[in-house]
């Protein structure tokens, strides 16, 4: 009985005492906690106070590359304005020296035309050519270089002019030179031929386009040649030739007229007189196709 009290006795003091050893382990354990809580506070609050500043710096330098982003985006649109407006200006001068080139740059022009021409003596009648035929080839230089209002340029023509004329047969007297029917006619066959050189002003206007409106005044100093059968007559001749030509780029049509009068004298005759000199007159109306290169 005793033993059993001891016994008793015994597991209350032990229970007892690990009652007090789980009040004091969970005290050392709520105090390790809240300690670890303090401390994992502390280290909070010091990463945040870390962050803070590396966020703000972060953020500035953020800001600043966005500033510097900005300002390389504005700089290469500048420049991509620069270069369209370069550009285009470029294309604007291209197509304007084209555009002179295609008006003004044709300054070799080369004609051919056809020609209705009358032979005037100071005694007689008119003769009529029946076919006649123009070449005149030469250069306009132009006395400025840029067009007066965009339009207009006077210039100086140089070249040089060939004519040559068929004058139609008379089967009937001449004149009234000859009544004898058995006389033969006086003018069976009739040539003239005129080589000369071309200098005169000229004007030319550009109204639109590539569209060219001429207007000239020539002075041709020539050698004339009047072939009548087998007898050669030249002279010297002073011919003038006036006229307007329309043209689209390389190739125009224009009309003119043409006057001169000269003495001519025999140069191969058959006839023992080969002294006398004829004065004739001759004008012309001429309609030609241009080329300008």
């Amino acid at each position: 009985m005793k033993k059993m009290l001891l016994t008793v006795c015994i597991m209350m003091v032990c229970g007892q005492l690990f009652a007090q050893s789980n009040d004091s382990l969970q005290t050392g354990i709520d105090s390790v906690a809240v300690e670890e809580q303090k401390d994992y506070i502390q280290s909070s609050d010091s990463i945040q106070t870390q962050i803070e500043p590396l966020a703000a710096e972060e953020q500035k330098d953020y800001h600043q590359s966005n500033d510097s982003l900005q300002t390389r985006i504005d700089s290469l649109e500048n420049e991509i304005k620069t270069l369209s407006a370069s550009i285009k200006e470029k294309d604007t001068e291209t197509e304007k020296k084209e555009k002179d080139h295609s008006v003004w740059g044709r300054k070799k022009f080369l004609s051919i035309g056809y020609v209705s021409q009358t032979l005037s003596p100071n005694y007689g009648d008119d003769l009529k050519g029946s076919f006649g035929v123009s070449l005149v080839s030469g250069r306009t230089i132009y006395l400025h270089k840029k067009p007066l209002w965009n339009r207009v340029k006077f210039a100086l023509d140089l070249g040089c002019d060939i004519n040559y004329t068929k004058y139609k047969d008379y089967d009937e007297e001449y004149n009234g030179y000859y009544e004898d029917e058995e006389t033969p006619s006086l003018i069976s066959g009739m040539h003239q031929c005129d080589i000369g050189f071309v200098i005169g002003p000229s004007i030319t206007v550009n109204p639109v386009g590539d569209l060219r409106v001429s207007a000239y005044f020539r002075f041709v100093p020539s050698y004339s040649m009047l072939i009548i059968d087998d007898e050669v007559n030249g002279s010297y001749v002073s011919f003038f030739t006036y006229g307007g030509e329309v043209s689209w780029k390389a190739i125009g049509i224009g009309v003119e007229g043409r006057f001169g009068n000269g003495k001519y004298g025999a140069i191969m005759s058959d006839d023992d007189v080969s002294d006398i000199k004829q004065k004739y007159s001759t004008t012309s109306f001429r309609a030609y196709l241009c080329f300008r290169f």
